[in-house]
């Protein structure tokens, strides 16, 4: 790890179903992996890994809300059609049917949604790769004053992107990108 606390990490398992959104813990018992570039901090879980919940009196001295800084180098996006319910977008359609909800949704009932892997370069030369899901990537194109491209047009999608190419951003990212800054 380095001065920003920043670490990559791979959770599997068990204890990848104990892990909630938004509360702080400690997972004990992890090992480094091995990483192409050296720079990178990298571990992951292992059968003997557990986790504990951090207790408030803990977290008095963790910085809340803290953003990371970087700019903005590529994008990888995958638009897909998607269930309207709030918690099947992360999954895409096959042939009308919702994996998460297991309804055939119909044509006139799916949304427009998707995932991107954005590459930003940080403070320190680093290359971070983040998800970012379609509301927070359509928030990202209007800090810019930038829209999506109407329709699931991938290349429409990156040209736009790359025209915010080495624009600084602030972003807070806990496994996915949670927000966006100028």
């Amino acid at each position: 790890m380095d001065d920003t606390g920043f670490v990559y990490m791979d959770v599997w398992g068990d204890i990848a179903d104990q892990i909630q959104m938004g509360r702080v813990f400690k997972i004990n018992s992890c090992k480094k992996r091995e990483s192409e570039r050296s720079l990178d901090s990298w571990i992951t879980t292992t059968p003997r890994s557990t986790v504990t919940y951090l207790p408030s009196s803990e977290l008095k001295q963790i910085q809340k809300e803290r953003y990371q800084r970087g700019k903005l180098m590529g994008i990888d996006v995958t638009p897909y059609m998607s269930c309207p319910t709030p918690r099947c977008f992360h999954f895409q359609l096959t042939d009308g049917l919702c994996e998460s909800c297991q309804r055939h949704i119909q044509d006139r009932d799916q949304v427009i949604y998707g995932e991107a892997i954005i590459d930003i370069r940080t403070q320190k030369g680093n290359i971070h790769q983040l998800t970012v899901y379609w509301p927070e990537l359509c928030k990202l194109f209007g800090l810019f004053k930038k829209d999506i491209p109407p329709g699931i047009d991938k290349e429409k999608i990156v040209q736009t992107f790359m025209d915010l190419a080495e624009k600084p951003v602030k972003y807070q990212a806990c496994g996915i990108v949670r927000k966006f800054k100028r």
